[in-house]
């Protein structure tokens, strides 16, 4: 299999430069996010400008995963963007983005997704019983101490 991310630094000074957009695998980058999102594919703006001693690449990465929201655990189809640049001054070896492209996913990839802006998170749980009990107002236990006694006691007094 051709590796679509792999540019010959020689051939694109001959042209002058390089612009292409490339729609790719979601597997090649499978490394690049963290489960439980998994990317689906990816499409790759590259331009190449010619500068008098080295290369300047500009591109952008649009990739489509499925997420799952972290509030309401539903799994849901997302996109994200990243933009990158990078110089490349008479390498010996062929450009190869593989990584570049995959760093800028890894960047791109939100820490805690959500299906929507309001997402309310699990209705059902946050209604029964079990979740009412353990997030009980922890401060509840100091309706039972009577302060006006410990205080009365410190100072010697007999209530």
């Amino acid at each position: 299999m051709k590796n679509e991310l792999l540019f010959d630094y020689g051939e694109i000074r001959e042209k002058g430069g390089l612009k292409t957009s490339l729609k790719l695998e979601g597997s090649l980058f499978k490394d690049s996010v963290t489960e439980p999102s998994v990317l689906k594919d990816a499409e790759v703006s590259l331009s190449f400008s010619v500068g008098s001693d080295s290369l300047l690449l500009e591109g952008s990465v649009r990739a489509r995963l499925n997420f799952v929201c972290s509030r309401c655990a539903k799994t849901f189809e997302g996109y994200i963007e990243e933009d990158f640049d990078e110089v490349y001054e008479n390498p010996e070896e062929p450009i190869d983005l593989t990584s570049l492209v995959g760093e800028s996913i890894t960047l791109a990839e939100p820490l805690k997704p959500l299906c929507s802006e309001n997402c309310e998170g699990l209705k059902e749980a946050k209604n029964s019983e079990d979740f009412k009990k353990t997030v009980d107002n922890p401060f509840k236990i100091l309706k039972n101490i009577n302060f006006e006694a410990k205080t009365a006691k410190k100072r010697g007094e007999r209530g």
